[in-house]
């Protein structure tokens, strides 16, 4: 890693691409990208890995495709061994009498996706991506800005390290600093709705379907 800073300049570190953020879409990047040889990742995570895997109990729905891409950063495998296959699905809408239902063998009899813990998910991401000889995975940290000379970015960190890259790619979520430090904008609006997160257990099985 680079130095920090000690009354003058020190030379940014180089990287062919920095990553901007350390969850889901993060890590899944950088294991993907890890697999070009040649080409050096950084992974930006404000968050201590440890805190990271302590915190989250929410749960992601992997659809058919994001498995795809998954299964060429060479994670999947693992992955999928800790989810749940969503093998049917049935929609309703409202006070609606009509019901949408989706059948997994009607199609090509493959799951339309898995409901997968974030932590079992993040414990493999992290665990591929360290094996990975050409990425950097550099946490707890935060940007606190960029200046762009030539054909490369400087990526400048909170506790004054700075990283180069020709390329950046924001992966820090809804509240994305690196999009609002290149001002790029974007369409908000108000559902007036409110939802109520929880777990619950139920008396009968689910049979692998998905009810929304």
């Amino acid at each position: 890693m680079a130095e920090k800073k000690s009354g003058k300049e020190t030379k940014p570190e180089a990287f062919d691409v920095v990553i901007v953020g350390g969850g889901l879409a993060g890590l899944s990047l950088s294991c993907l990208l890890g697999k070009i040889e040649g080409l050096r990742v950084a992974c930006i995570d404000r968050d201590a890995p440890a805190a990271q895997l302590a915190a989250d109990e929410r749960t992601t729905a992997i659809s058919y495709g994001s498995a795809q891409i998954l299964k060429r950063g060479d994670v999947w495998a693992e992955i999928e061994k800790a989810g749940c296959p969503i093998e049917d699905i049935e929609i309703f809408d409202g006070n609606s009498p009509l019901l949408l239902e989706f059948l997994s063998r009607e199609v090509e009899d493959k799951p339309f996706g898995w409901i997968i813990s974030n932590r079992q998910i993040r414990t493999v991401l992290m665990d591929k991506m360290q094996k990975r000889t050409n990425v950097s995975h550099i946490a707890p940290a935060q940007v606190k800005g960029f200046e762009v000379e030539g054909s490369a970015a400087q990526v400048m960190l909170d506790d004054g390290r700075r990283l180069s890259a020709k390329l950046v790619i924001g992966a820090d979520g809804r509240g994305s600093f690196v999009r609002d430090f290149m001002d790029v904008d974007v369409r908000r609006w108000n559902y007036h709705q409110r939802a109520v997160v929880c777990f619950i257990t139920h008396a009968h099985p689910h049979n692998n379907k998905a009810v929304e």
